[in-house]
């Protein structure tokens, strides 16, 4: 960072992208770096490998995408790793290689027509993360089991760890005794586009409108 080495920075390799590994190969590893901002990873990945390195991670929110972001990566290119190709049982010298995704934390209240939900409310809701050009990133049930301490019940709270960059957080509704999963097609209610810096706190507000 700034030109110095990182310790305990946190560092994904993966094989994603990596189209001739057989199946079992198809498998990322992490680590952190030491002190010298070195790493070190012990299974061999095929040609095509991606690096990820990034730091801050929260220590309360939920991530809602992270690396290796392969659900994200194809969706918004921003996301993707450094491409290397490693060689078995060798050191590889990567140089200089920034941190690449810096975390920051995102504290969303979500009320029902004003009111604090209820657990029930939760396990109704689907969410949605969008990026500034509305490409999808991330959709989830938040229930059936509400998750602590990202869900803070009685505060009304959602708690979420993104990469810095401009997102939507969107609500729909979602009903898991129904089968096949029925999501609603409309929006509850939705966050306005909101930026992510690093090591910082964004609070938000968003009403629904839950029948």
């Amino acid at each position: 960072m700034s030109g110095r080495p990182v310790e305990g920075a946190e560092v994904t390799v993966s094989p994603f992208y990596d189209r001739s590994s057989k199946v079992f190969d198809l498998l990322e590893e992490s680590t952190v770096t030491d002190a010298n901002g070195r790493f070190s990873i012990s299974k061999r990945i095929g040609a095509g490998a991606r690096l990820y390195l990034y730091t801050a991670l929260s220590a309360t929110g939920e991530y809602l995408i992270s690396p290796p972001f392969s659900f994200s990566n194809a969706r918004d290119r921003r996301l993707l790793g450094k491409l290397f190709v490693t060689r078995e049982r060798s050191e590889i010298e990567l140089r200089d290689v920034p941190v690449q995704f810096h975390f920051g934390d995102v504290r969303l209240k979500v009320t029902n027509n004003g009111r604090s939900l209820t657990e029930a409310d939760w396990k109704k809701l689907w969410i949605v993360l969008s990026n500034d050009r509305r490409v999808v990133l991330y959709q989830q049930s938040i229930g059936p089991v509400i998750k602590q301490p990202e869900i803070d019940i009685p505060a009304s709270t959602a708690n979420y760890a993104l990469p810095e960059g401009t997102y939507r957080i969107e609500f729909r509704t979602f009903d898991e005794a129904k089968v096949p999963l029925a999501i609603g097609r409309r929006a509850l209610g939705a966050t306005q586009l909101f930026t992510i810096r690093r090591n910082q706190t964004l609070d938000l507000t968003v009403d629904l409108r839950l029948e």
